[in-house]
């Protein structure tokens, strides 16, 4: 028997090895692996100090990079704060901050073509990586990177480009200041964030009209660098 939703025969795509469509609300950023970057001005707003934060997002992967893709970065490699994607199946997973790498994580199960929720977080000196919810990996850190006057990039290295882009979808990045979220495994979320206290950019990208919006409250514009990302209905929330 079929089981159709809105008119679409889901049994019948799972049974032919088919992925079902996206039926639930929110969307996706969709970087294409080769000029889509986005930036978001300098501000004191990015400051952590050596204080508690979280930066956290869903991210699916339709091709590795030649080099290291990138989902945020402040500065060029060495990057201030940011990641990468590096080792030869580019399934290791790097934080930069501070102009080093203090920690990193292999990013487990399928890599590509699925959706994974990473999220880094600090509490006093306490690193925290997290894949899906759960702990990965956990380093004492207290460094205060250097990040007046540069802008948040999501895509790219802001200096390298080339093979440096991110392929594929993100989503619900967040990037919060005073508040360690995750502290020890958890459940992921299953709908699109509400912003949490000391948001200071949420990019939900739910609709096409307003993909680019900011959804922390501060209303910060976020611009192309180079050529902006498309809009996607794909996402990773179930009803």
């Amino acid at each position: 028997m079929a089981l159709s939703i809105k008119g679409v025969n889901v049994l019948s795509r799972i049974i032919a090895g088919l992925s079902p469509p996206s039926l639930f609300p929110g969307g996706s950023l969709s970087f294409n692996g080769s000029d889509n970057a986005l930036s978001v001005a300098s501000s004191a707003d990015w400051n952590i100090g050596t204080g508690d934060f979280t930066i956290q997002w869903f991210h699916r992967q339709v091709a590795s990079s030649g080099g290291a893709g990138r989902i945020f970065q402040f500065g060029g490699h060495p990057s201030q704060f940011g990641t990468s994607f590096e080792g030869g199946s580019k399934d290791q997973f790097y934080l930069w901050l501070g102009g080093s790498s203090p920690a990193n994580f292999t990013i487990t199960g399928t890599l590509l073509g699925v959706w994974h929720h990473i999220a880094i977080t600090r509490q006093g000196t306490q690193l925290r990586m997290f894949q899906d919810g759960t702990l990965k990996t956990t380093v004492t850190n207290s460094t205060n990177p250097t990040l007046t006057g540069l802008p948040l990039i999501l895509g790219k290295d802001p200096n390298a480009g080339g093979n440096t882009h991110f392929n594929g979808q993100i989503t619900n990045f967040e990037y919060v200041v005073g508040t360690a979220l995750y502290t020890a495994g958890f459940t992921p979320p299953t709908t699109p964030l509400d912003p949490a206290s000391g948001s200071k950019l949420l990019l939900r990208a739910t609709s096409s009209g307003t993909y680019l919006a900011d959804s922390s409250g501060l209303d910060k514009t976020v611009s192309a660098s180079g050529t902006a990302p498309s809009w996607s209905a794909l996402n990773p929330f179930a009803a």
